[in-house]
């Protein structure tokens, strides 16, 4: 976002949304076919993609403090993310 002519306070925001916008189909498929197929209930896959908000915000966390880390602390924030996650829903 950085090569974009947006204010410098805005780009964190601008980040965020494009990455839920491009993310948020991805992360819908599975759990609504889950659903469809009768595997899951409708309740717990919506808290399968609620559980998700906070790792956005997890996610920020890198790219703000530790830039030029970003992408392996970020990986790793995900990583751990989903296997405690993974964990509450199986």
């Amino acid at each position: 976002m950085r090569s974009l002519p947006i204010a410098a306070a805005a780009q964190p925001r601008a980040d965020m949304l494009t990455v839920a916008a491009l993310a948020l189909p991805f992360a819908c498929v599975a759990p609504l076919l889950l659903v469809a197929h009768g595997v899951l209930p409708l309740w717990s896959a919506a808290a399968l993609l609620w559980s998700g908000a906070p790792l956005l915000a997890l996610l920020y966390l890198p790219q703000r403090y530790a830039p030029r880390q970003s992408v392996l602390l970020g990986t790793m924030s995900a990583a751990v993310w989903v296997a405690v996650v993974w964990q509450l829903f199986t």
